[in-house]
């Protein structure tokens, strides 16, 4: 299973917010998705994440560690990101910058 999420553009700190999975998910994974999930970026570094099951409106969420993990990569407003569940809820994270090409230094200027 993938999915993917774009970073809203600059104006909205998506830091500060929790990043919920795409709706149509909810039904899926809702009652097996465990307490917490693993990201798991491009070269193998790990996170752990707070997975929260919202019923009141059917969202799953990525709370406690999604700050961690956003300010590692160092994301940026109109980043594309890639989920891809690998294994026991252990998601390898892909980011794409807005011109379509994969990040695989984070701490680059991302000139291309």
């Amino acid at each position: 299973m993938e999915f993917f999420k774009v970073i809203p553009e600059a104006g909205w700190d998506q830091r500060s917010h929790d990043m919920s999975f795409p709706p149509s998910l909810y039904s899926r994974l809702h009652r097996t998705i465990p307490p917490e999930v693993t990201l798991m970026d491009i070269n193998g570094m790990k996170w752990q994440v707070k997975a929260v099951v919202r019923e009141s409106d059917n969202q799953i969420l990525l709370d406690r560690g999604w700050p961690t993990f956003y300010d590692a990569h160092y994301l940026r407003g109109s980043d594309y990101l890639v989920f891809r569940l690998v294994n026991d809820w252990t998601f390898q994270v892909s980011v794409f910058c807005d011109c379509g090409i994969e990040v695989v230094d984070f701490l680059s200027d991302r000139s291309h």
